[in-house]
């Protein structure tokens, strides 16, 4: 009888074979997961620059604004495409302008639609106008894109809708 240690060549095929049926079947939702994932991050971002604004506006008791950002990020630029990312820019008593914070182009290359002219907060923390920014990845599934809606009050709400054609 052999007492030999380890596993047949049988035994390990089929292991191997299991493993790739089980691979097969959770790959696919991995991949939705780390777009799921990815799309939430750059929403997270884009509000999280709405929140610094605005509490640097109320902080400061100055106007900031919340823009797209040019190619080199040292200024603002008016598009509505804001996939090249987006910076914080305040306006000081004498009408010279401070870059705050810049945000680089996100990875996944997201579709961000926004507003030209950006959002702008007063001393109380109020938008100078209501605005909605739309974020989906390029091979958007189900309800994959992100709506993100600035109210006048300066407060701004995430909401998960229907992916749409570009």
């Amino acid at each position: 009888m052999d007492t030999g240690r380890g596993f047949s060549l049988i035994e390990l095929m089929v292991t191997v074979a299991i493993l790739s049926i089980v691979a097969a079947i959770a790959i696919p939702s991995l991949d939705t997961i780390v777009r799921g994932h990815r799309i939430a991050a750059v929403s997270n971002d884009l509000s999280s620059a709405f929140v610094l604004a605005r509490s640097e506006a109320s902080k400061r008791g100055l106007p900031v604004l919340v823009c797209r950002r040019n190619d080199d990020g040292s200024d603002c630029e008016d598009d509505t495409d804001w996939s090249a990312g987006w910076l914080i820019r305040a306006t000081l008593p004498d009408g010279t302008t401070q870059i705050l914070r810049v945000w680089e182009p996100p990875l996944g290359q997201p579709q961000l639609q926004g507003v030209a002219t950006g959002v702008s907060f007063d001393a109380m923390g109020a938008a100078a106008m209501a605005a909605d920014f739309s974020l989906q990845l390029p091979d958007c599934t189900g309800q994959g894109r992100r709506v993100i809606s600035v109210a006048l009050s300066g407060q701004h709400t995430v909401s998960r809708e229907a992916c749409v054609e570009p």
